[in-house]
C-alpha cells in the first residue's frame, strides 16, 4: 500500500490527523504567545512584520486577536517567535 504525503512529504497521510492535533494552536493561545514573544524580546510590530513579510497593520491585527493566520502557518509563527526569543 503506498501512503500519501501532507505538505513537503514529510508525514504521511494516515498520520495527518495526529499531526493537525499537535500543531493546533488556538485563537486565543496564538496572541498569548505572540504577545508574550513581543514583550520578551523587545520586537515591534514593525520588525515582525519585516521579518515574516508582512504588514504592520497585520501584525496589530493578531496581536488584538482580528484576521489571525490560518491554522496551517501559526506553528511556523510561533517557530520563527522562539528562535527570536532564544537568541536573546
Amino acid at each position: 500500500m503506498v501512503s500519501k504525503s501532507i505538505g513537503a512529504g514529510s508525514i504521511p497521510a494516515r498520520h495527518a490527523k495526529e499531526f493537525v492535533m499537535k500543531t493546533h494552536i488556538t485563537n486565543e493561545k496564538f496572541v498569548e504567545i505572540l504577545s508574550a514573544a513581543r514583550s520578551i524580546s523587545k520586537l515591534t510590530n514593525r520588525e515582525i512584520a519585516d521579518e515574516l513579510h508582512l504588514s504592520v497593520t497585520t501584525v496589530s491585527r493578531w496581536l488584538i486577536g482580528k484576521n489571525l493566520p490560518v491554522q496551517s502557518m501559526r506553528p511556523a509563527i510561533v517557530k520563527y517567535l522562539e528562535r527570536r526569543i532564544s537568541n536573546l
